[in-house]
């Protein structure tokens, strides 16, 4: 079981989906906004014990949730992804290095080879708006459009990111 982790707190919200070994994802967590970092720690922790690994956006305030995690958790279990701007994607330790657009990338390749969502309906409908919603900016850079969010589809892409990195892909 792989685990991707956005993180949230006062503008976007922290949200996690675990995918299975077979490409199903079968859970997803929207927490609410403006959690403190204890309260996303904690939640964290109770909802991923049976993982066999976690991949968490790093960038921002990811960075403090990801040091607490490896301290508290497995720390083989913990790797944070820090999202760049170049198309250069490597690996450093527990921690990747990789741009937006090629997590976005993998994300869209899996969708159309093997990947399989298996969500309760009002959940499917939120990856589905969020995925829908997904643009190319004026500046170059993908993202929601302007009011929509893109959480669910960040944590959906570390998924696959892990899933491409635990199986050597």
């Amino acid at each position: 079981m792989i685990v991707g982790i956005d993180i949230g707190r006062k503008v976007d919200p922290t949200c996690i989906i675990k995918m299975s070994d077979t490409w199903e994802v079968n859970e997803f967590h929207m927490l609410p906004l403006q959690l403190e970092y204890h309260e996303i720690n904690n939640y964290i922790r109770d909802h991923v014990n049976d993982v066999d690994v976690m991949y968490i956006d790093q960038t921002g305030i990811g960075d403090a949730i990801v040091g607490d995690l490896r301290q508290t958790t497995h720390d083989s279990q913990v790797n944070g992804v820090i999202l760049t701007g170049g198309e250069k994607m490597r690996g450093l330790d527990s921690t990747w290095y990789v741009s937006k657009t090629k997590l976005l990338d993998m994300l869209a390749r899996a969708m159309r080879e093997n990947l399989k969502i298996k969500l309760p309906q009002d959940e499917a409908i939120c990856l589905k708006e969020q995925l829908t919603a997904m643009i190319h900016h004026k500046n170059g850079s993908i993202g929601a459009r302007l009011g929509m969010h893109d959480d669910a589809v960040i944590a959906l892409a570390l998924c696959v990111f892990g899933k491409l990195v635990e199986s050597g892909q």
